[in-house]
């Protein structure tokens, strides 16, 4: 009896496990957040990578940050022992990021202070994760070699704490090496270690492992006994991670004893987890095992079509390489917030001095009062026009004092605006920049290896998908690059006159074939007389993306018009669809990086959620103003304004 498995769509992101399977308590991090704002700068580098250690087993790119943060922190303070933890730290998540070679260089450079230090408490947990990544690299003989150093070393110090670590590691290093009597050897003695100091998690990862072994040795019962007893403890932890890897496990154990509809049963739960989780190896198992399941159902077709998903995961340097691209950003922004702490800090400094100036002139009318008490029988006139002279200096200011505090608070609204406009902004890159790297290397692997199988139909099909997915990239780099010259003052502006009817005729044959296989009629309605003064460039990218936007969100056989109005200062420019609409909540705050979130169009299009952002920018940036006004369900119009050229104002 065959079970086809619903169609599966996963939401990429940037979540993995946790070397010491960490979890992101949000108030845990929260209350080690606020802990930050009140101890030494010191005591910041040690909760900053804390607080990156909890963030290892949901996001990454969070780890990442605070890592950073600790390792610039503790380098400014000059502190060896906290610079090595922070390089350790930085290895770890680099680690997790599958660049091993990254990973290797900051532990080693940890281990080389700490060796400096004679901190051998610290030189064994280095040693230990030397012998990890070793292992990714499958040098096996080399993670035993350091693993062995780590567990004599913390013998000789007497700190056995951890040592369940490097006894599990050991288990795995043999079980690589197919050595299954070490193996089980040191499975065991895992076991025996993580039950006697109550360490559950390590318990559930050892059952996991032994049962690995069992199963390699095609010893099933026993492989299902230690499988359930870790599947159990792990759901009792809620770790996401061990929990997936066991039902992959387990989904493999119920094919090789011919059991497919238990196997469909487990492939079912683990399906709902992978929704909201993202991790290479974990994923690249579950399409392995969905393309077994249905191979065991002789549906050579789905089995063949799983495979080659299972295949692209086998590689993410990509996916590594766009994550580097998020941390140049992120650094990009730990420059910019170092800044707006300096201003800050000049700010409180120019309060400080004023508080002075004004205790000051306090001294000073204290001191003309009482000369004038002394002298007021002889020159009452005279001091009384004084007096009524040094009140209005008095008045003004403090008018000056509340004016300059009316300016520093609004300064801190900007400065808590401008800290949320990042915390979206990296948010829309997270979610949007990877997304078009998945068609690219599925069907980019379906071109290189079936290319003798597929007809020439096909291979236009998937080249113009490979094309859509590229261009999409394109124009979210293109975006972004744009977006950052204009809030870091680095976006040029040349100013020209410029023919409205030729410049949309040239974008609309660009959007030709995409509104033809949706039927829409672009419209161009300018009057060919119309001329206006602006930078060509900005004003394309405008045109551009309000017709992209419009084509995206009209249904089959609508409509896209452009107009112009001359008004007596500018040209009005409009935007027309009789597409889907906008309801007014999210109309409201269309132009704000709020709501600056990529929605998908009436033909299951995908944008990048930054186009109205940069319209209102480069509208503004050419001395004109935006606005739209829409109905839900029957349209929407955009409106922005440019200068006319000096002859039209003539």
């Amino acid at each position: 009896m065959r079970h086809p498995l619903k169609k599966i769509s996963l939401i990429i992101s940037l979540s993995v496990f946790g070397w010491l399977m960490s979890h992101a308590n949000p108030s845990q991090i929260d209350s080690l957040l606020q802990k930050a704002s009140t101890v030494s700068d010191s005591g910041k580098v040690i909760l900053y990578s804390e607080i990156a250690k909890r963030y290892i087993g949901s996001s990454l790119s969070s780890s990442m940050e605070y890592a950073l943060k600790a390792l610039s922190l503790a380098d400014s303070l000059g502190d060896k022992r906290l610079i090595a933890e922070a390089y350790n730290r930085v290895g770890t998540v680099y680690y997790y990021l599958n660049n091993y070679e990254k990973a290797i260089f900051y532990i080693i450079q940890s281990l080389k202070i700490r060796e400096s230090l004679d901190d051998q408490s610290a030189i064994a947990s280095s040693y230990t994760n030397l012998a990890v990544i070793y292992m990714a690299l499958q040098e096996y003989n080399k993670a035993i070699y350091y693993n062995t150093k780590s567990i004599e070393l913390k013998k000789k110090l007497g700190t056995t704490k951890n040592l369940g670590i490097n006894y599990n590691n050991m288990m795995i290093f043999y079980e690589k090496l197919k050595d299954w009597t070490n193996a089980l050897y040191w499975g065991y003695k895992t076991l025996d270690f993580d039950k006697n100091v109550k360490d559950y998690q390590s318990v559930a990862d050892a059952y996991l492992n032994i049962g690995e072994i069992y199963h390699k040795q095609k010893d099933y019962d026993r492989a299902m006994k230690n499988y359930q007893k870790a599947l159990t403890t792990s759901d009792t932890l809620k770790n996401t991670f061990t929990t997936t890897l066991l039902l992959n496990n387990l989904i493999q154990l119920f094919l090789d004893l011919h059991e497919p509809a238990k196997a469909y049963d487990h492939l079912q739960k683990e399906e709902e987890i992978l929704k909201n989780y993202y991790n290479p190896r974990i994923l690249q198992g579950f399409y392995k095992n969905l393309s077994a399941y249905y191979k065991s159902l002789h549906d050579y077709g789905n089995a063949y079509k799983y495979l080659k998903i299972a295949a692209a995961f086998q590689d993410t340097s990509r996916e590594n390489n766009a994550y580097d691209k998020i941390l140049g950003l992120q650094k990009s922004y730990d420059s910019q917030n170092m800044e707006y702490q300096i201003r800050t800090l000049k700010q409180n400094q120019l309060i400080k001095q004023l508080k002075l100036k004004k205790g000051q002139v306090r001294l000073i009318e204290f001191g003309i009062f009482s000369v004038l008490l002394f002298i007021l029988v002889l020159f009452i006139s005279w001091s009384f026009r004084r007096l009524k002279g040094l009140k209005n200096e008095l008045a003004l200011r403090n008018q000056s004092l509340e004016k300059a505090n009316i300016e520093l608070f609004e300064t801190e609204k900007e400065l808590q605006s401008l800290n949320q406009t990042k915390d979206k902004f990296f948010s829309i890159i997270a979610h949007d920049l990877i997304n078009p790297f998945q068609p690219i290397l599925g069907l980019s692997e379906l071109l290189v290896t079936d290319l003798d199988r597929l007809s020439e139909e096909d291979i236009k099909k998937y080249a113009s998908l490979i094309k859509d997915s590229a261009m999409r990239l394109f124009n979210l780099l293109s975006n972004l690059l744009k977006w950052t010259q204009a809030q870091t003052g680095r976006l040029s502006y040349d100013p020209e006159n410029i023919s409205l009817f030729e410049l949309v005729n040239e974008i609309l044959s660009f959007y030709k074939e995409n509104a033809r296989l949706k039927s829409i009629h672009l419209m161009n309605h300018i009057d060919k007389d119309i001329l206006v003064y602006a930078d060509r460039e900005l004003v394309s990218a405008i045109i551009r993306n309000l017709v992209s936007n419009a084509i995206k969100f009209t249904n089959m056989n609508g409509y896209v018009k452009i107009d112009a109005i001359e008004r007596t200062d500018f040209v009005e420019v409009s935007v027309e669809d009789n597409g889907t609409g906008i309801d007014s909540v999210r109309l409201e705050k269309i132009f704000s990086l709020e709501s600056a979130i990529s929605t998908r169009g009436t033909q299951n299009e995908e944008g990048t959620g930054l186009g109205l952002i940069l319209c209102k920018e480069f509208v503004e940036r050419n001395g004109g103003k935006i606005h739209v006004t829409s109905r839900k369900g029957k349209g929407t119009v955009f409106y922005f304004t440019l200068p006319r050229t000096n002859e039209s104002r003539k």
